[in-house]
């Protein structure tokens, strides 16, 4: 995370991503966002390639959301301590054993991420995905009644883009 104001770092999240994936999704570590087969493949150039960041708030807390382009799916980090980011949650619907090329697969290559409010101001995250050509909405919800506060995502509307190409 960088200073808008110094361009400054001002907290490194350091491995802190691959190793959440590689806990979550041991299997399929850092594959390529348009190859369902490609265990670590992304590693030595990209990593789980963190795409895109919003911030929001979620109940009490405040969050960042952040897409990973190659593995898929994203990263919540609680955002409430300026120096220090936690992790909150790892949240990826695609699905690794189907094809690449079917709506089975599930969303892939999230680019773009916006965090918003409804009109009564229940929190929602809205992600695209280059390679699936999807948009997903999650409603989020936190539920902090245990073990402390953790983000729960729910699609909310999962909707294919149409993808028109023109031949000249």
């Amino acid at each position: 995370v960088m200073s808008t104001s110094s361009g400054e770092i001002t907290e490194d999240t350091g491995d802190m991503f691959e190793g959440v994936i590689a806990e979550a999704e041991p299997g399929n570590f850092n594959s390529l966002s348009d190859d369902q087969s490609s265990f670590d493949e992304s590693s030595p150039e990209f990593g789980c390639k963190p795409n895109a960041i919003a911030q929001g708030k979620v109940g009490s807390n405040t969050y960042l959301f952040v897409t990973l382009e190659e593995q898929g799916g994203f990263i919540a980090l609680n955002a409430d301590k300026r120096d220090e980011l936690r992790f909150a949650l790892y949240f990826n619907n695609r699905n690794f054993a189907a094809a690449i090329d079917t709506v089975s697969a599930g969303d892939l290559g999230p680019s773009d991420v916006v965090f918003g409010e409804t009109s009564n101001g229940d929190p929602f995250l809205v992600v695209t995905n280059q390679v699936s050509a999807t948009t997903t909405v999650y409603t989020l919800t936190e539920d902090d009644s245990n073990t402390g506060s953790q983000i729960i995502p729910t699609i909310f509307v999962l909707f294919a883009t149409l993808l028109l190409s023109f031949v000249w």
